[in-house]
């Protein structure tokens, strides 16, 4: 028997609320802010608790390190102890501590707290949640956890996990026992209730996001504006304009609120950065410890391009074609980076280069600090812009399973950023930039690759083309949603 770990078990279970209010804090001491995904992680649990029918009692929440999940869990257990308390059995543990500090692994924490428990898993005589924080430090977590899953009806399991790529590879886990709640980055009204304590108006989220791509052409689209207009007009009277650049440089990732010097948060940046190449893609054992400086390298250099071949990447950080290859999939899987191809067919996505942007914008504008580039404020800005749209499409389509987002590639350019395909029956050309801007780059991608209409989000006034197939969205809209 591990009596270390015997004393560990010992510890969270008797001092489990403060260890949890500690960490729903800042570095002042203050109560940090929930995030919306709360509300879903405590329907779940009411579920449980009720006996619905088809509840789900696995809950997986991955994501880039610095997203919030730990402040989750404290949050979803400090509120399951204020509904139920002493009605349910009730433990958090942070699995890096128990392999790392303790030398021990998910499934001996287990049997120990069965053991604590003194009853089996098969007898409980309350509702049981375990909390598991860390949780990819066990390469054998998710067996661990379908065994006990298994094993009994009155366990809810709710587990989150630094790096994705140990969440969505393992072949144990399915739709069936668990669900996958993927926690992003903030969006612009979530960064303003999490900074300024600033909502958004109900429901105008999804007007806008129906508005501008489940229409049938331009035409609807400018009508269904036109009507929002004045919503959005008046949730910018509680948003302050400068907000947006402080969003773009440092917003999304919620550990940096509390922050005023934006050095220390490009150094926690870079910090989080280092821990994923370090830990989460060395755990995969794909990359020698060589490689590690090569991604830095890779990352620096992707930082201030917009498309470029595997093979001027391979010759840029000094490694093979096939590692370039194998350390931009990791990247991708680790959601430091999201991965747009080139619009066509399967054989046109792979001869042309893919587009990467980050998962976070301020993860490049870090970047952008180390190496000074002397690009404009205004180049900056527009580089992170496109990563916040990468990421709202990527967060409201690709991972929703109703659209795909592709780049039209042409060697002499002169199209727009995106091409967004909604639900197999509509193709969207969007355009984005700080600034006026014209129809001309979705006219053109509209002529070469079709679609229903194109989208120009931007500082020019809502408008229509002569043609009626493409809108000029005030940035002011992009924002809302």
């Amino acid at each position: 028997m591990n009596d270390q770990l015997t004393r560990y078990i010992q510890r969270q279970l008797l001092l489990g609320e403060s260890i949890m209010r500690s960490k729903n804090k800042n570095t002042r001491g203050r109560t940090l802010p929930t995030r919306t995904m709360i509300v879903l992680v405590q329907k779940y649990i009411k579920d449980f608790l009720l006996k619905k029918p088809g509840t789900k009692r696995w809950i997986i929440l991955p994501g880039l390190r610095g997203v919030g999940k730990t402040t989750l869990l404290a949050q979803s257990y400090l509120w399951l102890l204020d509904q139920a308390n002493d009605k349910v059995n009730i433990i958090y543990v942070s699995l890096d501590e128990v392999v790392e500090k303790v030398g021990s692994d998910l499934s001996e924490l287990v049997d120990e707290y069965e053991r604590l428990l003194g009853q089996s898993y098969e007898q409980l005589d309350k509702p049981t949640f375990i909390f598991v924080d860390e949780v990819q430090t066990d390469p054998k977590w998710a067996r661990t956890l379908k065994f006990l899953y298994d094993r009994s009806p009155r366990v809810f399991l709710i587990c989150s996990g630094s790096s994705a790529v140990h969440l969505q590879m393992d072949a144990d886990i399915d739709g069936r026992r668990a669900v996958t709640e993927k926690l992003f980055p903030l969006s612009f009204p979530e960064y303003q209730v999490l900074a300024n304590n600033t909502f958004p108006a109900p429901g105008l989220k999804n007007q806008l996001l129906h508005a501008l791509y489940f229409n049938k052409d331009a035409k609807a689209v400018y009508k269904d504006l036109k009507t929002l207009k004045l919503a959005v007009d008046q949730q910018w009277t509680r948003y302050s304009r400068n907000s947006v650049t402080k969003y773009l440089q440092t917003g999304t990732i919620p550990f940096t609120l509390g922050e005023t010097d934006v050095r220390q948060v490009y150094s926690a940046i870079n910090s989080m950065v280092d821990k994923i190449i370090s830990v989460d893609l060395q755990a995969l054992n794909q990359f020698k410890s060589e490689t590690v400086g090569a991604l830095k390298r890779l990352i620096f250099i992707l930082t201030d391009c917009d498309v470029m071949t595997y093979d001027s990447m391979a010759k840029a950080v000094g490694v093979s074609r096939g590692q370039i290859i194998n350390m931009l999939d990791a990247l991708v899987k680790a959601e430091l980076l999201m991965k747009v191809p080139a619009h066509g067919s399967n054989i046109t996505a792979t001869t042309n280069p893919s587009k990467y942007f980050f998962m976070s914008p301020a993860i490049r504008a870090a970047f952008h600090d180390i190496v000074g580039l002397p690009d404009t404020v205004s180049a900056r800005q527009g580089k992170l812009l496109e990563d916040a749209a990468a990421l709202h499409y990527y967060r409201e389509f690709v991972t929703k399973k109703i659209g795909s987002i592709t780049y039209p590639f042409v060697k002499d350019g002169g199209q727009c950023d995106f091409i967004l395909r909604v639900e197999n029956n509509r193709q969207v050309a969007v355009e984005l930039g700080m600034g006026t801007k014209g129809y001309i780059q979705p006219e053109n991608t509209l002529k070469k690759f079709g679609g229903n209409y194109g989208l120009v989000f931007s500082d020019s006034p809502l408008g229509i083309n002569e043609a009626q197939t493409v809108v000029t969205v005030p940035l002011d809209y992009f924002w809302c949603m």
